[in-house]
Order: C-alpha cells, then sequence, then structure tokens
C-alpha cells in the first residue's frame, strides 16, 4: 500500500493487467463488463509545460482516453487532460469517485466549444437505454455526448435518445463485487 496525494493506493492484478490501484481495476472490470475494450497505460506524450502524461486507459476503437482518480483532481490532473485533449485531438474522460457515485468529467468534445463553456464539462456515464451505447450525460447541460456506440452504429450515428445512469446499474455492481 501507498499514499498518492494522500489517498490509499492499493497495486492490483486483474484481467492480466499490474493496475496502480484497484480504483483502476474496478474500472477496468466495468469497461469490459459494457463490452469496451480497452489498453492500460499504453503510451505516454509529452504536453510541453503540462509536462509528460500517462493516461490510465486507450480505447482504441473509439479513440477515446479515460483517467481514474480516486478523489476529485487537482488543477494539474485538469490541465494534463484538457492539453491531452487538444493536442490528440481526442476526447478524454476524467472518472473520479466511486464507481456508481462517479463523476464524469469530459474534455476535447468540439460540439460543445463555445465562448461561455469551460474547458471540461462535469456529469457521468450513462447507457441509452434504446440502442445500449454508452454516452457522457450531464441532466444539468441537457447535453449528451455518444462516447462508446455499438459497432453498429459507429458510421451511421448512433440512433438513441435519453440515455442514464442508471441503465448501467447491474454493470457497476458487477464491477464492485469482484474480488481482487
Amino acid at each position: 500500500m501507498t499514499l498518492h496525494h494522500g489517498v490509499e493506493v492499493i497495486e492490483t492484478k486483474a484481467l492480466g493487467a499490474k493496475f496502480r490501484s484497484r480504483s483502476e481495476a474496478r474500472w477496468a472490470v466495468f469497461f469490459n463488463s459494457i463490452g469496451l475494450s480497452w489498453v492500460y497505460e499504453g503510451k505516454y506524450f509529452s504536453l510541453g509545460e503540462a509536462g509528460a502524461y500517462l493516461p490510465d486507459f486507450w480505447h482504441p476503437a473509439h479513440d477515446v482516453f479515460t483517467e481514474i482518480k480516486g478523489a476529485a483532481p487537482d488543477f494539474h490532473a485538469l490541465w494534463k487532460c484538457s492539453e491531452l485533449a487538444s493536442q490528440t485531438g481526442r476526447k478524454v474522460i476524467l472518472l473520479y469517485g466511486g464507481l456508481r457515485n462517479h463523476t464524469a468529467l469530459l474534455f476535447g468534445a468540439d460540439v460543445f466549444v463555445g465562448p461561455d463553456e469551460p474547458e471540461y464539462l462535469t456529469g457521468e456515464l450513462g447507457r441509452n437505454r434504446d440502442c445500449g451505447c454508452v454516452w457522457w450525460v450531464s441532466d444539468e447541460l441537457r447535453k449528451c455526448v455518444c462516447l462508446f456506440p455499438k459497432r453498429e452504429h459507429r458510421t451511421n450515428g448512433c440512433p438513441g435518445r435519453s440515455p442514464t445512469s442508471h441503465e448501467l446499474y447491474f454493470d457497476f455492481k458487477k464491477a464492485m463485487k469482484e474480488k481482487f
């Protein structure tokens, strides 16, 4: 066990990988549960003044990075995610908190760029009950983005509407029950 920014971190072996934290391992189980392919700590990036960065997960089929934090991220973590999205042109999701009570910060969503928008948007992950795709959802902003479309939706777009985090309940529960 080690401490990282005052938070207990327990390295965990699972799913053929050695994760730096149990939280990362649980998210990997969740990603598997929803059928989302991932590469753990696949590539370092040099982000100029923001420094070197090794994102936790890369989802090659969807061209999206995911960073996992146990607690609310500090300025430096937000800066690195913002720079990664800006420099690569890819979406970055920073997930923090527990699986079922997580917060999902979305960086690099071109459709949201506007003069009064922040560099990231706050929401959560949800599944669309109509089509099964996984979305980033913000009820407060009344916005959503299909992040992980099913294979058949990648070309023609996702036909679904009204994603909700409640549709992911059993996937979150499965990841929480995993024994490491």
